[in-house]
Order: C-alpha cells, then structure tokens, then sequence
C-alpha cells in the first residue's frame, strides 16, 4: 500500500480561518448588543427579576468566552497557513540548491 501525500490548500485554510475570525466579530457584536435588555430591570421583591439578571449575566459570559476561543480558533488557522506557506518555500529553497530541482 503506497502512503497517500499530505496536501494543504493554504489558501483554503487562511480563507476559513478569516471566516472563523469573521464569525467571531459578529458573536463579539451580538454580546454588546444583547448587553442592554437582555434580561427585565431589577424590580424590589421580585424573584423572577433577579434570576433573569443572573441568567443573563451567565449567558453573556459564555457568549463571551465562546467568542474568545472562536476568534483565537480563527487566528491559529490562519497563522497555519502562513507557517505551512514559509515552511514549503524554505524547504523548497534548500532543494534548489541540492541535487534535486523541485519547481514552484
């Protein structure tokens, strides 16, 4: 059994990683919009006020936090991109000067 090669689209791979980073933008957008009037105004004696308050607060530090690792998920896919590229063209160029031509 021959061993398949290993192929990376790079610019597949930096295109989905701005998409991801995209995404995280608008999640980071829709946190700030949803800030305000997510949850009922803090009413005296009423119970189901102050859970809504909480149950906000718990949500938008998750909307938070999700939105972090999306947008850190984004800048790793992209910098993969741009690592594999300089890695190929290193590599590629220490070939040229072997015995072994290898085109671009």
């Amino acid at each position: 059994m021959q061993p398949t090669q290993l192929e990376v689209d790079v610019q597949a791979l930096r295109g989905i990683g701005t998409e991801v980073t995209a995404a995280a933008t608008t999640l980071r957008n829709t946190a700030k919009n949803a800030e305000a009037g997510l949850a009922p105004t803090p009413q005296a004696g009423s119970e189901a006020a102050r859970a809504a308050q909480s149950a906000a607060m718990a949500w938008l530090a998750d909307l938070h936090r999700l939105t972090n690792d999306v947008d850190s998920f984004g800048a790793r896919l992209t910098k993969a991109a741009r690592d594999y590229r300089a890695t190929d063209h290193t590599n590629a160029d220490g070939l040229q000067g072997s015995q072994y031509r290898v085109p671009r």
